[in-house]
């Protein structure tokens, strides 16, 4: 039931058949996909299909609290 996909790109998310799985699916249902790159990483082709024209959030280098309470505003006027 949720309208919107945080994905949390990491080098490790990048290389995950389930991930990808799971984005397409995002997708397909048409959900808003928020790509949150944790590491600098450049999405697999299979992701890129998927986000090339979401706006990326960088959430490097750290600390990470910061960069997650900035990803609160883009969430929250999706929400509404």
């Amino acid at each position: 039931d949720a309208r919107i996909f945080l994905l949390i790109l990491s080098e490790a998310a990048n290389a995950s058949h389930q991930v990808r799985r799971e984005v397409e699916r995002a997708a397909n249902h048409g959900k808003t996909i928020i790509p949150l790159r944790i590491a600098e990483v450049k999405p697999a082709k299979a992701l890129e299909y998927f986000i090339s024209s979401a706006h990326w959030l960088d959430a490097f280098p750290p600390p990470l609290a910061p960069h997650l309470a900035y990803l609160t505003g883009p969430v929250a006027r999706l929400k509404s």
